[in-house]
């Protein structure tokens, strides 16, 4: 699995009077604005694939002010055309939306509209968006850190243990995890307290859902082998938006990580709710995070993939990790 980072982009305004900005990308921009120069740091290579920088006035109404998309990023510094006085800066990176796609946008708020599908997501190049507020007028930077509006769920390990059960040495065949009751449209702002809009395999895994995944792995995996006592390294690791109602009701069901498999000639189902244990700080899926399972099954489960398993049928160490910006960099010009 590639470790998703936050990026950092550093926005160094310049002055008017200097020379102003060569923006032929941009559609919202016009060429006699005084530029904010932005040096975009990456920890991975690779990891920005795209970028869409809108700048809004930082007043009362927050109009737009310019706009400009970046394709096929290579880390170049970039010239941003923009009026003087206070701005907020909203980037989004590695989106599926071309240039036009952005012209509803007419003011900040509008962004809240702009919604992304689990679809199109890509666990190389993830959807990240973030924002700062800066003033034109002067020449210190300010930055903006990138997160994933995605978070991770990954099955670190897996075993079973059915001592003292009546099929005692049985192993678990023909084992597959997926996760269903996944949230599959989310705000470019999504953050705090987040409902799910759209719901993707509502109680099970469905085939239907999944047909419109050009990469079924974001949220389906097989596991090769047998699983027993000895521990298994699936290295699975799915993706889901965030989904932490307070409780669960018809149109908030929980997003549940669901192990499959055989035991003898049964079907069975063992699944797990999303960072629900109760001893959580933050209960559910939230943006920008990774939860990592270890998972040893201690007797049969369920014979419905939508209901959680008992605390005797599984035995689980949770790891829950928000993951960090990058440190900041200082560039010189």
């Amino acid at each position: 699995m590639l470790p998703v980072r936050a990026l950092v982009i550093s926005l160094f305004p310049v002055l008017c009077g200097c020379e102003p900005a060569l923006i032929s990308d941009s559609i919202f921009t016009a060429a006699d604005r005084p530029a904010v120069k932005a040096a975009v740091l990456s920890e991975d290579n690779g990891q920005i694939r795209n970028l869409d920088i809108l700048v809004f006035n930082d007043d009362l109404f927050q109009k737009l002010d310019c706009y400009q998309r970046v394709e096929e990023y290579n880390h170049d510094i970039l010239n941003i055309g923009s009026q003087s006085g206070k701005k907020t800066i909203f980037v989004c990176a590695n989106s599926i939306w071309n240039r036009d796609s952005w012209m509803d946008i007419s003011c900040m708020s509008d962004l809240v509209g702009k919604k992304a599908e689990l679809e199109n997501e890509d666990k190389m190049h993830p959807l990240m968006v973030g924002y700062a507020r800066t003033d034109g007028n002067r020449p210190q930077a300010s930055q903006v850190f990138l997160k994933r509006l995605s978070s991770e769920v990954i099955l670190r390990s897996l075993s079973c243990d059915f001592r003292g059960k009546p099929y005692q040495g049985e192993q678990i065949r023909n084992v597959k995890a997926y996760m269903i009751n996944v949230n599959g449209t989310c705000s470019i702002l999504a953050d705090g307290t987040v409902f799910p809009e759209r719901i993707i395999n509502r109680g099970c895994l469905q085939e239907s859902d999944m047909m419109r995944f050009s990469d079924p792995s974001l949220i389906v995996g097989e596991i090769g082998g047998e699983i027993g006592e000895s521990i298994t390294y699936p290295g699975l690791s799915f993706i889901c938006y965030p989904n932490n109602a307070e409780s669960e009701g018809p149109g908030t069901p929980y997003t549940r990580l669901v192990i499959e498999g055989m035991i003898g000639d049964e079907k069975w189902y063992w699944p797990v709710n999303i960072n629900r244990s109760g001893d959580s700080e933050r209960q559910g899926i939230d943006v920008n995070s990774q939860y990592i399972y270890d998972i040893m099954i201690t007797r049969k489960g369920s014979t419905d993939p939508d209901t959680p398993v008992e605390s005797d049928a599984v035995t689980i160490n949770l790891e829950t990790v928000k993951w960090k910006e990058k440190e900041e960099y200082e560039v010189s010009f």
